[in-house]
């Protein structure tokens, strides 16, 4: 998991405007990565996995997903799922990665840091 957020004064981070990778090794469903934006409150989400039904999967629970994050006060602007991207697509050109949504793999790698921001 990587957050990315501004601090607040007390250096808590701000839940309303902040962006979360989820590196996922699930049992059934394999590698997922999923990156959720959230600005003012406002949800974006995205699922990467490449298991054939794990898109309608994801998109068929889309009422549900909103309705939790209705419960806690966020709003589900969108909901998609994709494929995990190619690391092939690293080393082609810019034009290639259109076919990803213009994504390539190291934009959903966070960039190297030392340090725990939180340990589970």
């Amino acid at each position: 998991m990587h957050v990315q957020s501004r601090r607040g004064p007390k250096g808590e981070l701000d839940a309303s405007n902040c962006r979360l990778w989820f590196d996922l090794q699930m049992k059934h469903l394999g590698q997922t990565l999923i990156d959720v934006q959230i600005v003012d409150r406002i949800v974006s989400l995205k699922v990467h996995n490449d298991q054939e039904w794990a898109q309608s999967l994801v998109e068929d629970r889309r009422p549900e997903i909103a309705d939790a994050l209705s419960s806690i006060g966020y709003q589900l602007l969108t909901l998609k799922a994709a494929p995990l991207p190619s690391p092939a697509a690293e080393q082609q050109p810019a034009g290639l990665s259109a076919a990803m949504g213009g994504h390539r793999v190291a934009d959903f790698v966070p960039q190297s840091y030392k340090g725990v921001d939180m340990r589970v």
